[in-house]
């Protein structure tokens, strides 16, 4: 599911679904939007390394809900997250 796309639900005001009958989400940097997650003991210490090895990460890591987390972007534009252990 390539950018975003969800089935059975609409987080959006325009609640008829797109091309091929899928739904769109609205996605961004703070909103998780991707089934991969890489685990991390040390989230801040992890995304400070990864950055500086060029990895682009659209947002820092930030508290949710969950716990931390972030996501970070392959050079195929393909989202992961990145959460605290």
């Amino acid at each position: 599911m390539a950018g975003g796309d969800v089935t059975g639900r609409c987080d959006r005001a325009d609640p008829r679904p797109g091309p091929g009958g899928r739904y769109r989400a609205d996605t961004g940097p703070e909103r998780p939007n991707t089934n991969v997650f890489f685990y991390a003991d040390d989230l801040e210490g992890t995304y400070a390394e990864l950055s500086a090895k060029g990895v682009e990460f659209p947002a820092p890591p930030s508290r949710q809900p969950w716990g931390w987390w972030s996501t970070f972007v392959d050079s195929e534009g393909n989202r992961f997250a990145l959460q605290q252990r």
